[in-house]
């Protein structure tokens, strides 16, 4: 996994901490993920459908209703048997998409 113990220290040996002033993985990281396959092209934003809340694929679920059963404490696997339309990536651009909006908020809140 990019975000490993293990991607950071080999950006940490390459010399990438004198470049990014003591937290050398997160750009590094974000820069990784750019050339990493997104699968953010499965969330779409339609006004028409779930007024304009990010959905998946276009469907009538919400990225929201996704994430409640992830923290609900269901699998993959229990919430891909309850949603026979939904795929695996389906679940991780959820994640993706979060992880993007997440860090979106956390920059806007100390910034």
């Amino acid at each position: 996994m990019p975000g490993s113990r293990r991607f950071r220290s080999a950006i940490i040996e390459s010399g990438a901490a004198s470049q990014t002033g003591g937290v050398p993985w997160r750009d590094a990281y974000s820069e990784h993920m750019a050339i990493a396959v997104s699968r953010l092209e499965r969330i779409t934003v339609d006004p028409e459908i779930c007024h304009g809340a990010p959905t998946v694929r276009g469907m009538r679920l919400r990225v929201k209703d996704v994430l409640e059963l992830l923290a609900s404490g269901m699998t993959y696997d229990e919430i891909l048997d309850d949603y026979d339309e939904l795929e695996r990536d389906d679940i991780l651009a959820v994640l993706e998409f979060a992880a993007l909006d997440a860090g979106a908020r956390l920059q806007r809140v100390v910034a």
